[in-house]
């Protein structure tokens, strides 16, 4: 009995002096930790060098504020161009695009490099610059003066882009009322920028890029404007000392055009025999073949639920006319308005093999009423703004290919804002209001495929970082 009461004593002291000790550790492990803490472990930061935390990379993506290379996509050359301005002095202008819907770089160094005409390197100008997410800007440096004409501009950044996450609301913007005056003397442009934003902008740097009938740039200048007021507008100006350099005429390249017309079940609306207004369309369409020359193509595209290659682009313009006359309008199921085909297959036309490589590219499409073919995907139901979607993206395409796009919007039954924005520029939409009017616009497109000067301008207003 009393051994067992000398053990169970010796057990607890056992265990009295365990918890002793246990104490003591636990003290000396905390005050070791905290001088530890205190004087040697330097906490993970975005700032370190090193790849530690929550770090997708070396003290970028997780938690930090910098993005990682590997996160982004990358920052697109779209042209980089040394444009006169007078003698060897040129405005030179990089444009460049961000496609990354949520990443800005603050900054990155870049560099242009200039040739003349044997290829020679005759000067470079280096500098860096801010890219504001999701947009496409101009990178302008003025009144580059080599002594020599400047025939060939490389571009290239010559750092790293720092990418930084940004989800604040951009400035908004809006620019109405382009204008070009004095093109034979002293080019005059003149625009008006509107701040839709809901705060005062400061120092928005405003470059304009003026392009000409190729869509190729041919001048470029920049305006400062100090101060704009939320809501408010400004014009600004910008001025050349001597005509733009425009180059070659348009009338002295070759044309291909492929005419797209109309056929759905509306184009006899006015009359079934002879079927109007396509009746009026045709020999307004055999206008416009007559005033091409002997050095230019035209084919025939016509397109109701669906498009067809009535005829290839060929330089026997009585063929055209004659496939022109033979559009009906086809029985049996309703004939609906499917756009975006016929700008496909106008677009295949002059991108195989039959095009005149050198030649200028165009597509005139007459339309008299609403997309809406084709249908979604799956879906019986008609859905117009599906099928004028479609018909952007295949515009966009037309646009990428440096082809020009025309269209023509028959009557009232017609969306202008939709064939505005297919169209190459704003420029490029005629309204119709009826057949007897046909004749004047397929002329003055004529002309205008023709035309040699500026065509189109465009301004990019940006602001510096700390405004965003």
């Amino acid at each position: 009995m009393f051994g067992i009461l000398n053990v169970m004593a010796l057990t607890w002291a056992q265990k009295r002096q365990a918890m002793y000790i246990t104490g003591i550790v636990i003290f000396f492990l905390i005050v070791g930790l905290s001088i530890y803490f205190a004087f040697f472990y330097n906490r993970p930061t975005c700032f370190d060098g090193k790849q530690n935390g929550d770090e997708v990379g070396v003290d970028c993506g997780g938690s930090c504020e910098r993005i990682c290379d590997e996160q982004t996509r990358t920052l697109t050359v779209v042209w980089a161009e040394a444009l006169s301005v007078i003698g060897t002095r040129y405005n030179v202008v990089a444009y460049i695009e961000n496609a990354n819907v949520d990443y800005e770089v603050r900054n990155v160094d870049y560099e242009f490099t200039f040739y003349d005409a044997t290829g020679r390197e005759v000067g470079r100008r280096n500098g860096s610059t801010f890219i504001p997410r999701n947009m496409r800007i101009a990178i302008f440096e003025e009144g580059v003066d080599e002594g020599t004409p400047i025939v060939r501009t490389e571009f290239e950044f010559t750092s790293q882009p720092e990418w930084y996450i940004d989800t604040t609301p951009d400035p908004q913007f809006r620019i109405e009322d382009k204008h070009i005056s004095r093109e034979e003397t002293n080019p005059r442009v003149e625009a008006t920028i509107i701040n839709m934003s809901p705060k005062t902008l400061r120092n928005i740097d405003a470059v304009s890029i003026i392009y000409d009938d190729f869509g190729t740039p041919i001048a470029s200048s920049r305006s400062i404007v100090e101060r704009l007021e939320a809501g408010a507008s400004q014009r600004v100006v910008y001025t050349w000392p001597q005509p733009y350099t425009v180059g070659e005429k348009a009338c002295q390249v070759p044309v291909d055009a492929v005419l797209v017309v109309d056929r759905s079940g509306s184009m006899n609306d006015d009359q079934l025999d002879p079927p109007e207004p396509l009746s009026s369309v045709i020999n307004a369409a055999r206008v416009f073949v007559d005033q091409m020359s002997t050095d230019d193509k035209v084919g025939v595209v016509s397109f109701a639920n669906s498009a067809t290659n009535d005829q290839p682009a060929t330089f026997n313009h009585n063929d055209v006319k004659n496939k022109l006359s033979l559009i009906t309008i086809l029985g049996g199921e309703i004939q609906n308005t499917n756009i975006k085909d016929g700008i496909r297959i106008a677009t295949e036309e002059l991108n195989g093999g039959r095009a005149t490589t050198s030649a200028r590219h165009a597509i005139i499409l007459l339309t008299d009423g609403i997309a809406t073919r084709p249908l979604p995907s799956g879906s019986s139901v008609e859905n117009t703004e599906y099928a004028e979607q479609v018909a952007v993206e295949e515009a966009v395409i037309v646009r990428n290919l440096g082809y020009q796009l025309y269209t023509i919007g028959l009557g009232s039954q017609v969306n202008p804002q939709f064939l505005s924005k297919i169209s190459t520029t704003p420029d490029h939409y005629f309204e119709a209001p009826n057949s007897d009017s046909l004749s004047g616009v397929y002329t003055e497109i004529a002309s205008s495929i023709c035309k040699l000067g500026p065509k189109v301008i465009e301004i990019i207003p940006r602001l510096p970082a700390e405004e965003y």
